[in-house]
C-alpha cells in the first residue's frame, strides 16, 4: 500500500469525522426535543429552551451571538424612541442568556430592566411598541444572522427554543403581546402567546417589519448614535484598515437601516469581499473543522459551560 493511499484514507477519515460532529448537536437537539416534527414543538420547556438558546450561543455559534446582539444595537439607534435605553438592554439581554432563568443574576437583570423601562415608560419617553421591538431584535436577530451569515440555518426546534425563551423573557418584563395576535391566527378567547415558539417568532418577525417600516425613518440623530456605536465595532482595527473594517460593517447593515443611519451604500467592492470571506468561512465550517464542543444539550438545568465573562460578548 503506498503512501498515497494511505494519506487519502486518513484525509477521508477525517473529513467523515469532522462532518460527523460538527453536525450531531443539531441531530441530537432533533432528537431529543422534536421526535415528531412540528407537534413535539409546543411541549418545549423553559429550561430546555435555555439549555438550546445557551448552547447556541456560546458553543455552536459564538461570533453569530455576539455579531447578531450588536448589530441589533444598531436597529435599536435607528428608532428615535427605542434607541434611549439600547445599550442598558443590549448589556443585560447577554446576562440573561448567559446564566439559567432562575438564577439571581437573571433575577437581577430583569428587575433592572424593569425599573428603567417603566421610568421611560412613565416618562412618555418610550412606548408598548418600542418594548416589543426591542425583545423582538434580540429574539431574530440571532436567527437572521444565522440563517445569512453562518454555515447553517436554525432549525425548527432550535427557532422554537428561542421563542419559548424570549417570550417567557417579554413575559418577566411584562411586555404586552397583544400586537401579535393579527399575526398568530389564535382562536376567540386564547391569549395572545398561544402556541408554540416558533409560531411566536413567525408572528414576533411580521410584526417587527411593520414596526420597522413605520419607524426606522431617516434622522440626523440616529447618525450619531450610529457613528458612536460604529466606532466601538472598528476600535481595535488598526488606523490604516479601519476604512477597509467601516465598509465591511456598512455592508452588513440592511438596506433600510443604512438608509435610516444616513450612511451611504458602501462600494460593491465589500459585499463582494464579505460573501467570499463568508462562503470561505462555510465551506471550511462544514468540511475541515471539528466543533468546539462536541456533546449535546443537557435537558433541565444547563450544565456550566466555560464562556466570556457576562457582557464581554458585546
Amino acid at each position: 500500500m503506498s503512501w498515497n493511499t494511505v494519506l487519502l484514507g486518513l484525509i477521508a477519515i477525517y473529513l467523515t469525522l469532522v462532518h460527523a460532529l460538527r453536525y450531531r448537536r443539531r441531530d441530537s437537539i432533533i432528537h431529543r426535543f422534536s421526535p415528531a416534527g412540528r407537534q413535539s414543538l409546543s411541549t418545549l420547556s423553559l429550561a430546555d429552551a435555555h439549555s438550546i438558546v445557551l448552547d447556541l450561543a456560546t458553543l455552536e455559534f459564538p461570533c453569530t451571538f455576539s455579531g447578531s446582539i450588536f448589530f441589533a444595537l444598531f436597529k435599536l439607534s435607528s428608532s428615535s424612541t427605542a434607541s434611549k435605553h439600547a445599550a442598558d438592554t443590549g448589556f443585560m439581554i447577554t446576562e440573561t442568556v448567559l446564566n439559567a432563568p432562575s438564577s439571581p443574576r437573571v433575577i437581577d437583570g430583569v428587575a433592572r430592566m424593569d425599573y428603567l423601562s417603566g421610568r421611560y415608560r412613565k416618562a412618555g419617553k418610550i412606548t408598548d411598541d418600542d418594548m416589543l421591538y426591542t425583545l423582538g431584535l434580540f429574539a431574530l436577530e440571532p436567527v437572521r444572522w444565522n440563517a445569512v451569515y453562518d454555515w447553517r440555518v436554525l432549525t425548527d426546534v432550535e427557532e422554537c427554543a428561542h421563542g419559548v425563551f424570549w417570550r417567557d423573557m417579554g413575559e418577566a418584563m411584562e411586555i404586552s403581546y397583544e400586537q401579535l395576535r393579527p399575526y398568530m391566527g389564535v382562536s376567540e378567547g386564547e391569549g395572545s402567546d398561544a402556541g408554540d415558539g416558533l409560531a411566536w417568532m413567525d408572528a414576533l418577525q411580521m410584526w417587527c417589519d411593520g414596526y420597522e417600516i413605520r419607524h426606522m425613518l431617516p434622522a440626523v440623530s440616529n447618525k450619531r448614535v450610529a457613528k458612536a456605536t460604529l466606532d466601538i465595532a472598528v476600535f481595535n482595527v488598526t488606523t490604516r484598515l479601519r476604512g477597509v473594517a467601516v465598509g465591511l460593517v456598512s455592508a452588513l447593515l440592511e438596506p433600510r437601516l443604512r438608509r435610516a443611519m444616513t450612511f451611504e451604500d458602501p462600494p460593491i467592492i465589500y459585499a463582494q469581499l464579505l460573501t467570499a470571506v463568508l462562503n470561505l468561512r462555510k465551506w471550511l465550517y462544514t468540511t475541515s473543522v471539528f466543533p468546539d464542543r462536541c456533546g449535546s444539550v443537557q435537558s433541565g438545568s444547563p450544565t456550566k459551560k466555560t464562556s466570556p465573562p457576562a457582557g464581554t460578548m458585546l
